[in-house]
């Protein structure tokens, strides 16, 4: 293990007297030790602006250095580059001087350190929206596949960084493709079963699966692996930020009209968990809106109603099943919903044709329909 030395470049210009070494061929030695000192002193943002002086000229230093021989000077490398790219000038300078690809390419170190700092600096830059579109160009070398790849690593700390990484790339739809094609939803299915123990990971593969399944393409991967499957487990037992985010892959889910067939065995846990009184605001959204996707299936729907009616659920939820329902009326009042097919005439129709008409989707009952 490389440790910072305190003899070093310590004042004012300590920053940039580091940053000077390592292009220094007298210091070739010292690298990993320079490295190392240099990571310990951009903890803030003023240490990190100093170092991207001379527009951001050390990544390219850096980009250079993840090629070096000496694994601790890799892993030094990788760290530095994950530290300056927090900041937008870090993360311009990385994308000018190739460093995505560069870290892509470290992915596959032979060194499990040097790849838990390459994931952990690509994880750093996907932090930000501009980071994202560096990462998804395809200068920077099919990351997504590299990052998916990775999920199957056996050093923890690689598949952590790998599936925060893809886990904000797919927030923003980028990459889903590509992710598909890599055989994502295995590997994310793997990360979401019943026995991961690793709740930092376990809450990182079912953000990533909600997030990969907001795409239409993710939502049917997502139901051909059997996902759907293993989510009410979790929606049941698990900790509280885990029930929310299985119930919001439900919800994304279950969009999909395939998704709604299969949703019955998630219905109980669900309506378990919209009367909890520990569930707060955002969890009992998230099962609202999962259960109002189910519900469009005639089977879910009269199970809910049923179980409404057994479990006592209270005269404000009981109403919302027993009272009469009007089609012009919103959910949950309302036995249709504005994107499902509506029966010509009246004023759901009328509606219906309304919002179709203000997103340019097709007219119902037309021949693109």
């Amino acid at each position: 293990m490389v440790v910072a030395s305190p003899h070093v470049a310590f004042g004012s210009r300590g920053v940039a007297k580091l940053v000077e070494s390592l292009s220094q061929p007298k210091e070739i030695a010292n690298l990993a030790v320079n490295l190392a000192t240099l990571n310990s002193q951009l903890s803030n943002q003023e240490s990190k602006m100093q170092a991207l002086a001379n527009d951001g000229a050390v990544l390219a230093v850096l980009t250079k250095l993840l090629e070096s021989p000496d694994a601790d000077v890799r892993e030094q490398t990788a760290l530095a580059i994950s530290s300056l790219t927090l900041v937008f000038q870090g993360r311009l300078a990385a994308t000018d001087s190739g460093a995505m690809a560069a870290l892509g390419t470290a992915l596959a170190d032979a060194n499990a350190s040097v790849r838990a700092a390459s994931a952990k600096a690509l994880e750093s830059v996907s932090m930000s929206r501009d980071g994202c579109s560096a990462m998804a160009a395809p200068a920077s070398g099919s990351l997504v596949r590299k990052l998916t790849a990775a999920l199957d690593d056996a050093h923890k700390p690689v598949v952590v960084g790998s599936i925060a990484a893809l886990a904000n790339l797919l927030r923003l739809d980028l990459g889903v493709d590509e992710a598909l094609a890599a055989k994502i939803v295995p590997k994310l299915a793997k990360l979401v079963d019943p026995s991961q123990r690793d709740r930092k990971l376990l809450e990182t593969g079912l953000q990533a699966l909600w997030n990969l399944s907001n795409a239409p393409q993710g939502k049917q991967g997502s139901i051909l692996d059997g996902v759907l499957d293993v989510l009410p487990q979790h929606v049941k037992q698990g900790q509280p930020n885990v029930r929310r985010l299985a119930a919001g892959c439900i919800m994304a889910i279950t969009i999909n009209k395939d998704g709604k067939l299969q949703s019955l065995p998630c219905a109980d846990a669900l309506m378990l968990l919209l009367i909890d009184p520990d569930s707060d605001a955002a969890t009992v959204r998230d099962a609202v809106g999962a259960l109002k996707n189910m519900t469009e299936y005639p089977k879910v729907r009269k199970f809910v109603d049923q179980w409404a009616k057994q479990h006592n659920v209270g005269e404000k939820m009981q109403d919302m099943f027993d009272r009469v329902m009007y089609d012009a009326m919103p959910w949950p009042s309302s036995h249709r919903y504005q994107h499902q097919n509506v029966a010509p005439g009246g004023v759901a129709a009328e509606e219906e044709a309304r919002l179709r008409a203000t997103w340019g989707y097709p007219q119902p009952f037309s021949e693109g329909m």
